[in-house]
Order: C-alpha cells, then structure tokens, then sequence
C-alpha cells in the first residue's frame, strides 16, 4: 500500500512539471522582422572600398566556384606556394605560417574530402589596380582529412570537419 501511494505522488508531482511546462507563454506573432539590408562594409573587406555600382546590390558567390578555388588553395597546403596565398591575407599571418611549418609534419598533406554550406556573408565593392571588384566573406563548411607518415614509418590519417571563411573577389 506504500509503495502505490509514493507512485502516485511521483505521478502527481511528474504531472505538474509538466503542467508548468504547458505555462510557458510562446513568442508572439508581434516579434520584429530582421530584413536583409544592402551590401555593408566590413574591416575583412579591406581598406579601398568605393561605392557600389548603380543597381548593385547582394549576389551570393557561386558554391561551385568557391569549391574550386578552395579546394585548389588547400592542394598548396605544407608549401611555400601556400605561404604566399595566404600570408598578407590573415591578422598576424607570419606567426601562423611559422607555427604551420614548426608544428606540421614536413610529409603532411591535406585532402579536402568534400565542402558543403557555402554560405555569403558580407559584400563590398574594392578598387583594385583600378578596377571595382565585389568582396566577398564566404563561409563553407569542409571535410578534411591530414595525412603523413610518423616517426616509426606509420601512415597516420586525422580527418575533422571544419569552418572557414574566406574572401572571395570577382569582377562583375
């Protein structure tokens, strides 16, 4: 008889959790509406931007191309080719190479196994050698894989899913 009267109050106590639950009052219809606004300028679109050209407004990048030019980017990963891309490009880019070449097995190479989640998200118009190109920050998720071979002559593979964001620039 004192087992069935504990289970019950567990059931009563477990029903008004759940009536509390019940209480919670939804979001309104009222909340305000966020709406897309025109092309902005952020610090990662450089310095020499100028005003967008009459009728210009956001035109998201290309995933097919942002595949490409990714992908071909990570195949100069572990060389001094990739260096050079991306060196002027990051805050701070020399400490990062440096930490790269210290820290990264000489033989390592990385495979982009596949890119998904191409994504704009900021634009701006740039003057570059005296053409407007558009600036792109594009976001894209990456399957990667690292390999090399250890210290004891083992094949290692390390693979991992990754964000980046880029800067993307073309010429309209």
């Amino acid at each position: 008889m004192l087992r069935w009267v504990a289970l019950a109050l567990v059931l009563v106590g477990a029903a008004a959790e759940a009536a509390d639950f019940r209480k919670i009052r939804p979001i309104g219809p009222n909340r305000p509406v966020i709406q897309q606004q025109a092309p902005t300028v952020g610090p990662a679109l450089g310095d020499n931007q100028v005003a967008a050209p009459e009728g210009a407004g956001f035109v998201a990048v290309d995933p097919a191309a942002v595949r490409v030019a990714f992908t071909a980017l990570l195949e100069k990963w572990n060389q001094p080719e990739f260096a050079a891309a991306v060196q002027n490009s990051l805050f701070d880019g020399d400490r990062f190479i440096e930490v790269l070449f210290q820290d990264v097995p000489r033989n390592a190479r990385l495979r982009v196994l596949g890119v998904t989640g191409v994504t704009t998200l900021d634009q701006a118009f740039i003057e570059v050698n005296g053409e407007v190109q558009r600036s792109s920050i594009v976001s894209l998720s990456a399957n990667t894989q690292v390999e090399f071979v250890d210290a004891n002559g083992d094949f290692q593979r390390r693979e991992g899913t990754n964000e980046f964001l880029i800067r993307v620039r073309t010429s309209d």
